[in-house]
Formats: structure tokens, sequence, C-alpha cells
């Protein structure tokens, strides 16, 4: 982990906003057919809502979403009811994208569903946009501020409050700490930076069989799923156990579905929500790696015992007849 601290007095000079409802379509004039006229997955309650702030230099895409999808990841596996401080995360794999979630505020804490929608319904403004850009999205419920989100471009050095620079020092932090973060101390803006490594968030128990078969799916449309499934397990809570799984309908124009093995099992490990949410990680990095968005069939397994099939596919199209790629996914 990288403990890094900013200038509480950095500049922000807010050049757009937008408000999200989230049961009403999102302004499409700006979006591609691919995306446009489809609900923001993850519904929530109707009192909430956010407020989008473009601001700032343009973000990586792949960046920009896959710190998204990792830190929806571990919000999930904390209570969904629960509540946590101000916390900073970077992605190793992609440092060029920081998540600074932040409560009203200096040292409040936040609902932790108010940021897993805050971020998903963000990310899907974002997509629908096409618009990758530093973005604060202010998150509101009953009209009330409670806190905010902001994904911005983080540089590998960054100042203290007193013009220094801070040296990076070497920790650990498993996920299930991530939303305990201490809270920030002195003037610092933000609060300590937690480096999401490939080794600390690998959960060892985990291994995803992946194979790609031959129909083309859209980019977008797999992260938006991912996203939406991730809001579900999250609400349903880590240790939920499933037998047979699919996706939230609407969510995009590709499904994803698990299925329990055949005979079903009567001891652990089972499939429960955490397993499903580490998987549909693998989704986009495997894909991303392979340099192509395919539909995809994953064998999951809990300490060697397969405990679920999952096929991700087109809405309107079934199995691809030529698997053209495959890997075993350690997430």
């Amino acid at each position: 982990m990288k403990s890094l601290l900013l200038c509480l007095f950095a500049s922000l000079v807010f050049t757009s906003a937008a408000v999200i409802s989230p049961l009403t379509s999102l302004n499409t004039s700006e979006t591609s057919d691919a995306v446009a006229n489809r609900p923001v997955a993850g519904t929530p309650d109707p009192r909430f809502t956010i407020e989008a702030y473009f601001d700032g230099p343009k973000l990586p895409m792949i960046s920009c979403l896959m710190s998204t999808v990792e830190s929806l990841v571990m919000l999930g596996l904390q209570d969904f009811s629960g509540s946590m401080n101000a916390v900073t995360w970077k992605l190793d794999d992609y440092p060029e994208v920081g998540v600074v979630i932040s409560p009203r505020t200096l040292r409040g804490r936040i609902e932790t569903r108010f940021v897993i929608w805050g971020l998903s319904h963000g990310a899907a403004y974002m997509i629908h946009l096409i618009r990758f850009q530093t973005v604060t999205f202010t998150l509101f419920w009953d009209g009330e501020g409670v806190g905010s989100i902001k994904l911005m471009d983080w540089p590998a050095k960054q100042y203290t409050s007193g013009g220094i620079y801070l040296n990076s020092t070497q920790s650990r932090i498993q996920p299930s700490d991530l939303s305990i973060a201490k809270n920030p101390s002195g003037l610092s803006l933000y609060p300590e930076i937690t480096n999401i490594t490939a080794e600390n968030a690998r959960d060892r128990h985990l291994i995803v069989r992946a194979t790609l078969t031959g129909s083309i799916v859209p980019l977008f449309e797999v992260f938006l799923l991912v996203i939406a499934v991730l809001v579900d397990a999250a609400e349903l809570g880590a240790t939920e156990r499933l037998q047979d799984y699919a996706s939230p309908t609407n969510a995009a124009s590709v499904k994803i579905t698990f299925k329990k093995p055949v005979p079903a099992r009567t001891r652990p490990p089972y499939f429960e929500a955490q397993w499903l949410m580490k998987t549909m990680t693998t989704i986009p990095k495997y894909m991303i790696m392979k340099g192509v968005f395919k539909e995809e069939l994953l064998l999951v397994e809990i300490d060697g015992v397969r405990v679920a099939d999952g096929f991700l596919e087109r809405q309107e199209a079934g199995v691809g007849l030529t698997n053209v790629s495959s890997i075993v996914a350690v997430s």
C-alpha cells in the first residue's frame, strides 16, 4: 500500500453538471445507439440521486471501468447496510485512475449502499455518454447530500499539504479491511490511499476456468452486465448461498446465468454471492487480456470443487459454435 496525501487547497473547476435520476432514462443525446435508452442497472430506492461534475483530464477508458469494477467488489464484500469512512483506492494494474470516496463531513461516515449505488450509476452514466474524464459524483438521499465519489487522474507522485513529496511505503491490507480506513489527519483532503494489488486482491480458494466462444459481444455491454451483477450480489450479501443465478433483466444486451452442478452439493463449499462477485471480475480481465470480447463459458471451482457453471451470452443468441481460446484464471 502507498500512503499518499493531497493538499487541502487543491482547486476544482466544475465545467459541467448533470442530475441523474435512477428511475428515469439518462439523457441519451450524446450516447451511441448501442447503449442508448436503457435504464441504469441496479435501480435503487427512488430517493437516491446523484449529480455528475466533469472536470480535469480525460481518463483511460479501461482503467476507469476496471477501477470501478474492482471497487464494487471491495464494497460488495462489506455489509451492504453498514457504513464506511473516507477511503481512496487505486489499482496497481491500472494506476492511472484513483477512486476517492468521501462522506459529507471530513470525519464522518457514509452508508455503503449509497457508495455502491453511486459508483454503479456513475459508471453507467459515463458509458452512456462515452465520456471518461475526471468526475465527481455527488450523492443525495431524499434531496440531502450524503457524500461524493471522485474518479480522478492519479499521478505517480503526490504532494503533501506542505508541498513535499511523500515516498511510498509498503504495507498489506486485506479486502475485508478496505472500508475501515483511517480518518484523514491534519489538513489533507483525501485519506490514505490503498493500492489494490494482484496479490492482496486474489482469493486463493477460487479458480475460474474460462472459454471464449464464437459470438462477439460489445465491450460496453459486458461492463454494464458486470456492474449490474456486482450490485445485485452486494444486495444479497457476501455469504448468501446461491443455487441457480440469472443476471438482472434489461441490464445490458448480454446476460449471464450460473447453474448448480449435478448432483447439487450438500456440504461446503457452496456457490455464494462473494464467489459470484469475484468470478465476475475475471470476465473483463480475461477478455482484455485476449484482446476480444466474446460469449464465454465459466466453470467455477472453490478449493478444487466445482460449484457452478456459468455462461455469458447475447440476450437474443445462444452459444457460439467455435471455441477460440481458453485459460485457467485465478481471481
